[in-house]
């Protein structure tokens, strides 16, 4: 653990000081002593938190303000600071209280801002902000009156944060005998990135509910930031995850076994870290009965109501308010797999997520079997051991910034995907601006890396072809039109009417090596032909296969 030394921030020409006592859990700090001698003033480390955190929660209203201007900050903290004794400090000695907070948020990024002048200047970039939270949380603890210092201080573990890199993760993977294609293992993140909900189907047994537990063991400092979530066949309602009051006493609240409401819970109270839930076999029960909650409020800011009247604690005398919000930092990723014993998704959930299917090619079988090894998930941890976190712990709060970020920046031509609508639209399966924001958004989050058609090809796979399925009379002639969309224009197969462009294609004696080299997006032009072969074979056909 790293103490917090105001002194490396200060010299002779310092007119503001602050000190950490190594007892007491406060920061004495002062004013410039202009026009009269020096005061002093004492603020807990806690209250210095509470201000970071405020600045965060609030933090288009603190950005602009990054210059030291005495009635700005008077008036911004004043408005926006919620520990009383902090708002007062920062009513009546302004300046003193901005310089502590700037050499803070200096200390907790060090060497990064070592240039910057804490008594003019305070940093605000989110970043930062979230590296001194955690920093300054660690700190905070050592002084918690229900611990001892020295024991806190040998168990505290800290976590610098770093750029979250994709790339890191995948060579993760590979030290642990898992073997998932680059493209797919970008598709998972980004697809996570643009959206906090994202349902993987596909085979039963391709490597699903693997690839969504490495990553957030990997990802996570400890187990409490994650559940695994068997679905049961017999979740009728929302109790398997949110529980119910108790009917026989006013004052109670049953938690769920499966833990997802403490889950919630902890991802409210710890809003400066990535929480996941993972429901496996999402579809094993009618999705729409059981997570009808999630689903109504995914797209605003209401809250889920768990109950009316006085507050109720459970049965480990937790309070369990009577509503509860959606934290922006969980993320909620379901497997899916097709059988007698499933159920389909409405269009209702697909429009929510990001749809990504698993499909296992003969080379990676072919590899699979020449290999002998099992997966090794210890190595995705520090020193092999659970307790001590994901080898990308350290990128847990980088990843929750850049899937906060909506800003759309792809600048990409997408006026395929206005084909694609009218296509849809003729057997009601278009999709609506919800879902064309969404594409937007995962078109931005797609590695650079990627080429356009590339990453159009997976917005086409993931967002607009999930909500098709139905019998052959309905959807043979706007499958061949779909794939036809597919095929570049510039082609011998060039036509108006792209479903006579198909037509020629699967006619042609070409090889299947020159045919390839015609398609542009490759991955949907699989895709619909599967469902166009099951459409004319079995008289009916649906994007989510066994």
């Amino acid at each position: 653990m790293e103490w917090l030394d105001f002194s490396e921030f200060e010299n002779t020409d310092s007119k503001f000081t602050a000190e950490l006592p190594d007892k007491g859990g406060y920061v004495t700090f002062s004013n410039s002593g202009k026009g009269s001698e020096k005061k002093y003033f004492t603020l807990s480390l806690d209250s210095f938190l509470f201000c970071l955190k405020d600045i965060l929660n609030n933090h288009s209203n603190f950005l602009g303000h990054e210059k030291y201007d005495e009635k700005e900050w008077r008036d911004i903290g004043s408005k926006y600071f919620t520990d009383k004794t902090a708002k007062a400090q920062c009513t009546v000695q302004t300046k003193p209280m901005f310089a502590t907070l700037s050499k803070i948020i200096m200390w907790a990024n060090k060497p990064t801002y070592n240039s910057n002048n804490p008594e003019d200047r305070i940093i605000l970039d989110g970043t930062a902000l979230n590296q001194a939270v955690n920093k300054l949380e660690v700190l905070s603890n050592i002084f918690s009156p229900t611990q001892k210092l020295e024991k806190v201080k040998k168990n505290i573990k800290t976590t610098p944060q770093v750029q979250f890199d994709i790339t890191s993760f995948i060579e993760s993977l590979n030290i642990t005998g898992l073997a998932y294609s680059n493209r797919l293992i970008t598709r998972f993140i980004s697809s996570l990135l643009s959206k906090p909900f994202v349902i993987l189907t596909g085979l039963s047994g391709s490597g699903k509910t693997k690839l969504a537990q490495a990553f957030v063991q990997w990802v996570c400092q400890n187990e409490s930031q994650y559940r695994i979530i068997p679905v049961g066949a017999d979740w009728t309602n929302r109790e398997p995850l949110l529980g119910y009051p108790n009917g026989l006493d006013e004052t109670k609240y049953v938690s769920p076994d499966s833990g997802a409401l403490d889950l919630i819970l902890e991802a409210s109270e710890k809003p400066d870290l990535p929480h996941f839930m993972i429901l496996d076999e999402m579809n094993l029960s009618h999705v729409e009965r059981y997570f009808a909650d999630f689903l109504s409020i995914m797209e605003s800011e209401d809250t889920i109501k768990l109950y009316s009247g006085e507050e109720r604690t459970d049965s480990t005398n937790k309070t369990i308010k009577n509503e509860i919000p959606l934290p922006d930092n969980l993320f909620i990723i379901g497997t899916v797999n097709i059988d007698e014993t499933t159920y389909m998704f409405s269009p209702k959930v697909l429009d929510r997520a990001n749809v990504i299917e698993f499909r296992i090619s003969p080379k990676e079988m072919k590899d699979f079997l020449g290999s002998s090894q099992k997966p090794i998930m210890k190595n995705l941890f520090v020193n092999g051991k659970k307790e001590q976190g994901g080898l990308g712990q350290n990128m847990a709060v980088d990843f929750l910034n850049k899937a906060k970020n909506s800003e759309i920046n792809h600048g990409l031509d997408i006026g395929i995907l206005n084909d694609f609508f009218v296509e849809l639209q003729n057997v009601g399966a278009e999709f609506g601006y919800r879902s064309a924001s969404e594409i937007a958004l995962l078109l931005t989050k797609l590695d650079d890396d990627i080429s356009v058609d590339e990453k159009i090809d997976i917005a086409i796979m993931q967002k607009l072809l999930p909500k098709l399925h139905g019998s052959r009379k309905k959807l043979s002639g706007p499958l061949e039109s779909l794939a036809g969309f597919c095929i570049k224009k510039k082609s011998p197969y060039d036509d108006a009417n792209r479903r006579e462009a198909y037509k020629k294609y699967i006619n042609d004696n070409r090889s299947e090596a020159e045919k390839a080299n015609l398609i542009k997006y490759p991955l949907s032009f699989e895709k619909i032909e599967r469902m166009y072969k099951n459409a004319i074979d079995n008289g009916f056909t649906s994007y989510a296969e066994a």
